[in-house]
């Protein structure tokens, strides 16, 4: 219940309150933020409990959980013909998880591609998930840190982030939101990790309003973060 939760220390997540979005931009002297410039965390492979988290002097920091705060929420599909990896774009994307882009493209709702049972194994054999594979993009604003990271939610962790959102009685982006991982296995016995979130702060007013205005600021980065390959070929499919 939101009555059990501690409001957050207002030390936290002070950058947001003041206006994040010109220091970056004097910092960088007109240039603009990317996609590129957001650190990428993916759930690890083969049900690894510990986030790898890339640091900006190339290594990575070993996190039993991540503490942040959720500033946005984007749904991805992404569709690559073919079992094995190459490298290549996907053959189909949507931004919504509404309409595909690309071949076959239209809407999702109606595409064989989106349903079950139509993956294929690494050895070309049918599997029990689908070719189009959906995610979620959780953007993360940890304490200290001026841009947000950008969490894979890849779809084996899809239901239970799912049930998280609907289980909230307030916006996501008032909580503070612990992400750890739990080692599962799919019905053919392969362990894959799965992301299991929980609320362990309610920000205060003025931490929301800020959260809310950097958000806007990030808005036109956020829509062009794509997936890749990586980001949901590290679990099995058929969950």
């Amino acid at each position: 219940m939101t009555t059990e939760l501690a409001v957050v220390n207002p030390d936290q997540f002070a950058l947001t309150t003041g206006n994040i979005g010109k220091v970056i931009s004097d910092n960088l002297q007109g240039e603009q933020i990317s996609p590129a410039d957001l650190t990428r965390i993916h759930v690890p492979a083969g049900g690894g409990t510990t986030w790898e988290v890339p640091t900006p002097d190339g290594d990575s920091e070993s996190l039993k959980a991540i503490e942040a705060v959720i500033v946005h929420i984007a749904r991805r599909r992404a569709y690559w013909p073919g079992s094995t990896p190459t490298g290549e774009p996907p053959a189909c994307t949507s931004a919504d998880c509404v309409t595909g882009k690309g071949a076959p493209g239209g809407p999702c709702d109606e595409c064989p591609l989106n349903l079950f049972k139509s993956a294929r194994k690494g050895d070309g054999g049918a599997g029990r998930g689908k070719a189009c594979k959906e995610s979620k993009l959780l953007f993360v604003l940890r304490s200290g840190h001026q841009l947000p990271e950008v969490v894979v939610a890849p779809p084996g962790s899809l239901k239970i982030m799912r049930q998280f959102q609907f289980n909230m009685d307030r916006p996501y982006w008032t909580y503070v939101t612990r992400l750890e991982l739990t080692k599962v296995q799919n019905k053919d016995g392969i362990a894959y990790a799965q992301i299991k979130p929980a609320r362990v702060g309610i920000l205060s007013q003025e931490q929301v309003d800020g959260i809310r205005a950097y958000a806007q600021q990030m808005e036109a980065v956020f829509g062009q973060v794509a997936v890749d390959r990586s980001d949901v070929d590290d679990e099995p499919t058929e969950v």
